[in-house]
C-alpha cells in the first residue's frame, strides 16, 4: 500500500501550519513544503471542509489550523485524502468479498489483524506528535507500545474521548 502524495502534501501542511502559529500565506507554505501552490488551493478546501484548517481572505491571507495539533489524527488526514484507511477491499464497512469468504479466509483473518494495528496506528498519532524529532527506533518502540500520544497538557480530549495524558 502507498499513500497518495496528497496526503504526504495534507500532513505536511499541517505540520508547518502547527510550527508556524497563527495566518500563514498558502505561498509560504507552497513554497516551504515544495508543493504547486494551486495544488495545495485545492487540497486547502478540502482540509477546510474537514475542518482541519481555517482559511483566511484578503490581503493578510492563507490558512491557519482549525483546531489544535494535539487533537488532529493522522487517522483523520488519511481517511479524508485516500477516503479509506482499509488496507484491502474486503476491510471495507460493507465486507465485500468476491469469494462470500470473509467469513473463513485466513487471508481475511490476517489482513483484519493488520487492519486493527493500522487504525490504531494512524489514531494515536497526531500532528503535534510529528513535530517531535524521534529516531525510527523510538519509533518503533512506541508503535509496539500502543499509539503514540504526545500531548502538551491534560485535557478531556472529544475525538479520542478520553483524557489525554503527555508521554515524551
Amino acid at each position: 500500500m502507498q499513500l497518495k502524495v496528497t496526503t504526504d502534501y495534507a500532513v505536511r501542511t499541517l505540520m508547518y501550519l502547527a510550527r508556524h502559529k497563527g495566518i500563514v500565506p498558502i505561498a509560504e507554505i507552497a513554497e516551504a513544503m515544495k508543493i504547486p501552490e494551486k495544488y495545495l488551493n485545492r487540497l486547502g478546501l478540502a482540509l477546510r471542509d474537514e475542518g482541519l484548517i481555517v482559511t483566511h481572505r484578503g490581503k493578510n491571507g492563507g490558512y491557519s489550523l482549525g483546531r489544535p495539533p494535539e487533537r488532529i489524527r493522522l487517522y483523520d488526514v488519511v481517511a479524508l485524502v485516500e477516503g479509506t484507511v482499509a488496507l484491502n477491499r474486503c476491510l471495507e464497512e460493507d465486507g465485500y468479498c468476491g469469494r462470500d469468504a470473509a467469513g473463513f479466509c485466513t487471508v481475511y483473518k490476517c489482513y483484519s489483524v493488520m487492519q486493527k494495528k493500522w487504525e490504531n496506528f494512524l489514531k494515536g498519532v497526531t500532528i503535534d506528535s510529528l513535530l517531535t524529532e524521534l529516531s525510527e527506533e523510538e519509533i518503533e518502540k512506541r508503535i509496539e507500545n500502543g499509539p503514540v500520544h504526545l500531548v502538551k497538557e491534560k485535557f478531556r480530549d472529544p475525538i479520542f474521548n478520553r483524557k489525554a495524558v503527555g508521554v515524551v
